[in-house]
């Protein structure tokens, strides 16, 4: 390995370790990029901020690439061609839900908040049917409230858009569409940073399929 680390033009056995905990660290989508310190304006004092902004900056840049931008995509039709939207979350899911409901009702009131009170959890959005949508975000720890209502949804033939963190979480497997988006940055809590991207640019092409002129709306 000390021989790997100076044929690679490392200076230690600990560089080449760092570079490998650091890749482990960050999503399998995203490569390692070296910071070079030298670099005008990147010094010890502010390599920090540099490497979460970079990390940050390549996992938005990833949501135009496939499969994302399909994800995307996919989940934009499945609200757009819906009667109604409706939008859920808990904890720091609400934001990504509630986000995305402002920003569409700006538009033409198209997406409402459903408000989940534990004591009355089956009756949370009675009027929704088959032709509704319901865009539910959920991210590790995953909320069972949140899984369930979803669940609900589905039975009653609610198409689910689902914004979570893996496919392998039980929204995702629930949801019609789902759009997966890394939460794993370099701090000690998840980041919400790339959800809020996607939710942005879902909000965007849904508007665009249902052909809502945004400026004239918006103003």
């Amino acid at each position: 390995m000390i021989r790997l680390a100076a044929w690679l033009g490392l200076d230690s056995y600990d560089d080449l370790r760092a570079i490998c905990a650091q890749a482990w660290r960050e999503s399998g989508s995203i490569r390692y990029k070296k910071i070079d310190s030298r670099q005008p304006g990147i010094g010890k004092g502010n390599s920090a901020v540099t490497g979460v902004a970079h990390s940050l900056t390549a996992q938005m840049t990833s949501l135009g690439c496939a499969p994302s931008a399909e994800q995307l995509l996919a989940a934009a039709s499945v609200l757009a061609s819906a009667r109604r939207r409706f939008c859920f979350g808990l904890q720091s899911s609400e934001m990504i839900a509630c986000y995305f409901a402002e920003v569409m009702f700006r538009l033409d009131k198209h997406a409402a908040m459903v408000n989940l009170a534990p004591e009355n959890e089956a009756d949370a959005t009675p009027g929704a049917r088959a032709g509704d949508a319901m865009l539910v975000a959920n991210f590790a720890p995953y909320s069972q409230a949140t899984d369930k209502l979803a669940r609900q949804m589905a039975r009653r033939g609610v198409a689910i858009v689902a914004i979570t963190d893996s496919e392998t979480s039980p929204l995702h497997r629930t949801a019609r569409s789902g759009i997966v988006v890394p939460t794993n940055a370099h701090s000690f809590f998840p980041s919400m940073t790339t959800a809020v991207a996607a939710t942005e640019i879902l909000a965007t092409l849904t508007a665009q399929k249902m052909g809502t002129k945004a400026e004239e709306a918006a103003a």
